[in-house]
């Protein structure tokens, strides 16, 4: 009998410590995971290539105005910021130069929301009607419903909203922090969670992009130079090379466009498509200036299309506009469509405008 009683009494012990520590280990998960020590502090986002043509804005004034919203302006770096809803990170937009935060321009944000049991992309400066208000989940896109607490394993179906619900829309998440080689695609070396890309032959968060060409030239025979800040930095927008006009622009386009000499003309990426951009009067600006000013900048913030392009690319992935195929910018207007009326510079189809030409020795900083 007193064998039995100790028997009963080391298995209701061995019992209760292992209920103890499968306790413990429960909440040393859900502290884990409310604490983000699971979720990845970067992450790169790219949505689809979805636009709202009437995209309702609140204005510095308060006055609601519409305007064209392609969601790939949104596109990049994404950081965990210091606070959390519903017990999951809050992702904050970075700026497109350096992928620092911005100072004042308004980021975006994705975050769970639990009022719709899913996943959401928002802007509160952005609203799906004049009506609505500004709240953490006036969402543009969402998730189907989930409660998963890691971004990056939600499915990349979202639901996106154009002026009306669209459930076909893009969105994918890509962890910045690295693990060993193969997350740098062999082109660097994985150091305390992030690549170091190998000299000067590759860039980019995962070493994905090839260096980029020195000077392109067009069909026509115009040039454009890469800006760069210093030898060892470029001047980038939405993580790949921006290029300054240097010489050659058809006379009769260059009128056409209203483009003078003192115009800084600029070919810059904005998301999903690269934009031929004129500022005004800004030929002979600093670098210090446009270092702050691509900082700041932003392809839907800035209206860049309807207010600086004056060509435009097809939707692409690739990391130059080389082989790319251009399109110059007629008349705009609802008739032609978000774009507005555009001429091929691309003569057959498919067949690119830019190539490189790597004999230019660029050994000063442009812009």
């Amino acid at each position: 009998f007193g064998l039995r009683k100790m028997t009963s009494l080391f298995l209701k012990g061995l019992y209760f410590l292992n209920l103890a520590g499968m306790l413990a280990g429960l909440i040393m998960v859900t502290t884990n995971q409310v604490t983000g020590r699971y979720h990845c502090d970067s992450i790169t986002v790219a949505f689809g290539d979805d636009i709202w043509d009437d995209a309702m804005v609140v204005t510095d004034s308060g006055e609601v105005k519409s305007q064209v919203l392609l969601f790939s302006y949104f596109n990049g770096v994404y950081r965990r910021g210091k606070t959390t809803q519903d017990g999951r990170p809050v992702y904050i937009e970075q700026n497109k130069f350096d992928s620092g935060p911005f100072q004042s321009t308004i980021p975006a944000e994705i975050r769970y929301c639990a009022s719709e049991r899913a996943w959401v992309f928002s802007h509160r400066n952005i609203r799906k009607s004049a009506k609505s208000t500004g709240d953490s989940c006036q969402w543009l896109l969402k998730s189907h419903e989930t409660t998963e607490f890691n971004l990056l394993q939600v499915p990349s179906d979202w639901i996106v909203w154009k002026g009306t619900l669209d459930p076909r829309g893009t969105f994918s998440t890509m962890c910045n922090r690295c693990n060993e080689e193969t997350d740098c695609n062999y082109h660097g070396q994985c150091v305390e969670g992030s690549c170091a890309c190998d000299g000067e032959e590759w860039f980019g968060v995962r070493c994905q992009h090839k260096k980029p060409c020195k000077r392109i030239v067009g069909r026509e025979g115009a040039q454009w130079i890469l800006g760069i800040v210093d030898e060892n930095t470029i001047y980038r927008s939405y993580d790949l090379p921006l290029y300054v006009y240097d010489s050659g622009l058809n006379s009769t386009t260059a009128i056409r466009q209203n483009v003078t000499s003192e115009d800084m003309i600029a070919l810059m990426f904005s998301g999903s498509r690269w934009f031929g951009t004129v500022q005004k009067g800004k030929k002979n600006e600093t670098n210090e200036y446009w270092i702050e000013y691509s900082r700041e900048f932003h392809s839907f913030w800035d209206r860049a299309y309807s207010e600086l392009t004056r060509f435009v690319s097809d939707p692409t992935t690739k990391s130059s506009p080389i082989a790319v195929d251009f399109y110059e910018i007629g008349e705009r207007g609802y008739q032609y469509g978000p774009f507005g009326q555009l001429f091929p510079l691309s003569d057959p189809e498919g067949s690119g405008y830019f190539i490189c030409d790597d004999t230019y020795n660029l050994t000063v900083p442009v812009l």
